[in-house]
């Protein structure tokens, strides 16, 4: 598997979850140097969802890809080039390699900029949702059809903590409800949906938060007039059986959501 945006504080945990489950990843970076786990199974290489040149050296002969990438005030990019084209071209060149799945990790609210969490992270983020929303409405129809595998995930408030676990974390469907979540829990969700099984998360699209008093954010509906519970709630032990409660973007859409 290649895993983009390695360096980041979300793409690292996901190169450690691959690690331990045993998945050999080639650790993307902007300067080929990878600044997490110390693994054989990890494979540091140079790369930028920018450029589709890079990807396509870097993805090809691998199985699945990780897109944790997002935009750099730092390294001075924009949502526009990292989160919307950069996803667009990962599944382009997922499309052209014959990837098996792609596994991309976007933001919850991501189709919601009008409730007060979404209006926050358009203004200090410079409409970084309006760029993921773009990303994801591209990935899906770049790989509709295709026989590339695809699980969108939609976490709520990241939080740098130790991971809760499965038991402790609820998926939903819709982008109606939001919540706070440990940068480590997507990280293992992430790592268990890349080496699912076909019918687990495929082609689906979901958000995670803890449900846990610890969290100081727990579950609430993003506006007031959406209903908690959803009805699109699953859980689980493990993150398989939680993916076992999905459904696919397909059955959904014609609701209005994914």
């Amino acid at each position: 598997s290649t895993a983009t945006g390695a360096n980041g504080r979300t793409g690292r945990l996901c190169v450690e979850e691959l690690v331990k489950l045993g998945v050999p990843v080639k650790a993307l970076t902007r300067n080929g140097d990878f600044n997490g786990i110390d693994s054989p199974l990890v494979t540091p290489a140079k790369g930028d969802v920018t450029s589709m040149d890079t990807l396509r050296r870097e993805l090809n002969g691998c199985r699945a890809a990780v897109f944790a990438a997002a935009y750099s005030k730092a390294a001075g990019s924009k949502p526009s080039e990292v989160d919307f084209k950069g996803l667009e071209n990962t599944a382009e060149i997922a499309k052209e390699v014959n990837l098996e799945r792609v596994v991309a990790v976007t933001s919850g609210a991501v189709t919601r900029p009008y409730a007060p969490v979404g209006l926050l992270l358009n203004v200090i983020g410079k409409g970084v949702l309006f760029e993921k929303k773009k990303g994801e409405e591209s990935l899906r129809r770049i790989l509709s059809g295709s026989g590339v595998d695809y699980t969108i995930i939609r976490p709520g408030g990241l939080r740098d903590m130790p991971a809760l676990g499965a038991q402790k974390t609820e998926l939903n469907q819709g982008d109606t409800v939001v919540g706070s979540v440990p940068r480590a829990d997507v990280a293992a969700a992430v790592a268990a949906a890349v080496v699912a099984p076909e019918k687990f998360a495929s082609g689906a699209t979901f958000e995670m938060y803890s449900v846990d008093s610890k969290m100081e954010m727990g579950p609430r509906p993003l506006l007031p007039w959406y209903s908690l519970p959803s009805g699109y709630e699953t859980s689980g032990p493990t993150w398989e059986e939680a993916f076992t409660g999905l459904k696919k973007d397909t059955e959904l859409s014609p609701r209005g959501f994914y």
